[in-house]
């Protein structure tokens, strides 16, 4: 072949050659993008993870969450309340199943449709975002402000539902990586009604104030117009020592809904020092803190309130009808209506022991 018929070949080959070229680089490249995508949602080998890892990959689960808790919060079952137009503090537990994650972490919250709750007055929607690095099967506690605002006219309150079953926090888990979304669970949050307020006991075994939950002790004696029930005042929430890091906030800003702290015999001491200087900071702004009996005493000095309450301890005394007379001169208020009693002790009983109350507050 003379040469200038060979060189005039080479220069037609010279575009297929990078056509072909360029696509199979192209190919490679979505291939090793298929690949990577594949690997990072698959599951681990049989003899990764254990039983447990075993079991979380049959099912394709890469983060395991457990149920949210918004506080403070309660040992009993029961909804997650809030306060609309009060911030509040959502705990989430995430272990990953699978392998080390690194997530983008955001929460909203959003109606039964799945839309963002807008701010009153305004399109705009809070969500509160946040990165976390998830090792590989250890639980991991996260927490998150969140605020629902309440509706400011009655066209607000048509068009926002915030009826208890309508509102739930979204977490959304993602990749930090890609940005590919891992789940989306969502938990149902209940909304207290405008006059009530938590009122946390925090105690060794707090069951032995359980009555309180549904004593007529907080209950005002009157009754709402609709259906007759109860209108009570506060929502009482039992919270054990040995769980207090993780019932109570770690900010005097989501104790807002909060209006009494009951402590009976717990060591404030085994408060985080975030929750100690919030517990502080929320009495200089009104709160109240009610220290219930003769064990409570032991554990003040040390304690974030030693300077709040200088106590002096002092014997247990019987309590006897003069202890009552002057309880029912100043308060007792006799009514028909609610067959009120003044206070009396139990005939033929053994007289119980008084306990110490003392009030905790600031003069702010």
């Amino acid at each position: 072949m003379p040469i200038h018929q060979g060189l005039q070949k080479k220069l037609r080959d010279i575009p297929r050659q990078r056509l072909l070229g360029g696509g199979l680089l192209l190919a490679t490249a979505l291939a090793l993008i298929v690949w990577t995508v594949v690997q990072w949602s698959s599951p681990p080998p049989d003899d990764a993870g254990g039983e447990s890892g075993r079991r979380a990959a049959d099912r394709g689960v890469r983060i395991d969450s457990e149920a949210m808790l918004s506080l403070p919060s309660n040992i009993e079952a029961g909804a997650n309340g809030f306060k609309p137009g009060h911030w509040f503090q959502v705990r989430h537990a995430l272990t990953a199943k699978q392998q080390d994650e690194a997530v983008w972490l955001v929460n909203r919250p959003v109606d039964r449709d799945g839309q963002p709750l807008p701010i009153a007055g305004s399109d705009v929607a809070l969500e509160f975002a946040s990165q976390s690095l998830l090792a590989k099967d250890e639980r991991k506690t996260l927490t998150a402000p969140i605020m629902i605002a309440p509706q400011s006219d009655q066209e607000e309150a048509e068009s926002l539902d915030l009826s208890t079953g309508s509102v739930t926090i979204e977490l959304g888990i993602a990749q930090q990586t890609l940005g590919l979304p891992i789940a989306s669970p969502r938990f149902f949050v209940a909304p207290m009604p405008d006059n009530q307020y938590f009122v946390p006991i925090l105690a060794k075994d707090p069951q032995r104030l359980a009555d309180w939950v549904r004593s007529t002790a907080v209950v005002w004696p009157s009754e709402i117009e609709s259906g007759g029930v109860a209108n009570a005042p506060s929502r009482v929430l039992l919270v054990p020592e040995q769980q207090c890091d993780e019932l109570l906030p770690d900010h005097f800003l989501f104790w807002s809904a909060t209006s009494h702290l009951v402590v009976l015999d717990a060591d404030l001491n085994k408060l985080s020092a975030n929750q100690q200087t919030a517990l502080t900071d929320w009495l200089h702004f009104g709160g109240q803190i009610i220290i219930s009996g003769p064990d409570a005493l032991p554990y003040i000095p040390g304690s974030p309130l030693e300077d709040w309450l200088p106590l002096v301890e002092m014997e247990t005394s019987l309590l006897t009808a003069e202890h009552l007379e002057p309880l029912n001169q100043h308060w007792y208020v006799p009514s028909e209506e609610y067959d009120s009693q003044p206070l009396t002790l139990p005939p033929d009983s053994q007289p119980p022991l008084l306990p110490l109350l003392l009030v905790a507050r600031t003069n702010h």
